[in-house]
């Protein structure tokens, strides 16, 4: 198809000319190569490692409450953006931006052009058609009390594939149950303590009906309704790829619940305090630490105390999908 060719090759050309022209951009990316990497036990390299990245001290301590977000101007509206930044125009209303505090060598932002807010209802649908668009990244959502920066401002994020430790382990580190729903492959996800649902099939329609089961049944984190009210989506994260081996194509997406946004520790005062605020990519099995101190004080022991807080257990996840899907 010419026109999904053209995005490709205008994402491409953009990664490209931003990373040489735009100073920011390339100063941060050119950072990127000596970002430190550790594994929480010694010689372990399985579930997770742990990122020290300065850049990204921002996103991990953004001030996401209602006030906060009024009073500041939004970064992803086109008024707002760099001088020096550029992006390429994508399918409907999606731009795409390259990210200038990257958490992979190759970091999307993919906004909306229109200044609305960060809801995947009636919009997961564009995440897996998205994803096949750009089948060499991962696509990633993070819900507006769940990691998102910009709650605001409608957005995806995308990463280079291959990145993320469970693009391989979902396959080996998950168990497949029955579900009701023709051509789907549901694997209850358990990489303690990293806990998902993972939708598999090579439509988007399949996975899109699954996911829709899922987002309705669940509860929201606010249920009120009413005159001066909204009805705020259920927490969660959700990454979603394109895998393509030969004739064999498969649509990919891993969806985290959430049960809540940030830990106590983050909270803590003085020599308690962690600032670790994880969204998608953390979940992915990337601990992404803007400070030092918490890099180094990472350990198993530590990431499933925190992990345990924000994710529900793997019975609720089970009972959930049985509940839903069957």
């Amino acid at each position: 198809d010419p026109a999904i060719q053209h995005v490709r090759r205008a994402v491409r050309a953009l990664v490209e000319q931003q990373c040489l022209d735009w100073e920011l951009a390339r100063n941060n990316y050119a950072a990127l190569e000596q970002v430190r990497i550790r594994y929480p036990e010694s010689g372990s390299q399985g579930s997770c490692r742990i990122q020290y990245n300065p850049g990204r001290i921002r996103s991990s301590s953004a001030k996401v409450d209602p006030e906060s977000i009024s009073r500041r101007p939004c970064f992803l509206c086109t008024e707002n953006l760099p001088g020096d930044q550029r992006w390429a125009e994508g399918p409907n209303d999606i731009r795409v931006l390259v990210n200038p505090f990257p958490i992979f060598p190759r970091h999307l932002t993919l906004p909306s052009t229109m200044h609305l807010p960060q809801r995947i209802s009636g919009r997961f649908r564009q995440m897996l058609d998205l994803s096949k668009l750009l089948p060499d990244y991962t696509l990633f959502y993070n819900g507006p009390k769940c990691g998102a920066s910009a709650p605001d401002h409608f957005h995806f994020q995308a990463g280079n594939r291959g990145f993320l430790p469970v693009e391989e382990r979902y396959l080996t580190h998950s168990h497949i149950m029955p579900v009701g729903i023709s051509g789907l492959e549901f694997r209850l996800l358990d990489d303690a303590p990293f806990r998902a649902w993972v939708l598999r099939a090579p439509k988007a329609a399949i996975i899109h009906e699954a996911f829709e089961r899922l987002y309705r049944g669940m509860k929201p984190e606010n249920e009120q309704t009413g005159p001066g009210t909204s009805l705020e989506e259920p927490m969660l994260n959700i990454l979603a790829w394109y895998e393509k081996n030969g004739k064999d194509s498969r649509y990919v997406s891993v969806i985290y619940p959430r049960t809540a946004h940030r830990p106590l520790e983050y909270f803590a005062e003085g020599d308690d305090k962690i600032l670790f605020s994880p969204a998608s990519v953390d979940l992915a099995g990337v601990l992404v630490c803007p400070r030092e101190e918490d890099f180094q004080r990472m350990n198993n022991s530590l990431i499933t105390r925190m992990l345990d807080q924000l994710l529900p257990d793997i019975s609720w996840l089970r009972e959930t999908a049985i509940k839903l899907l069957t």
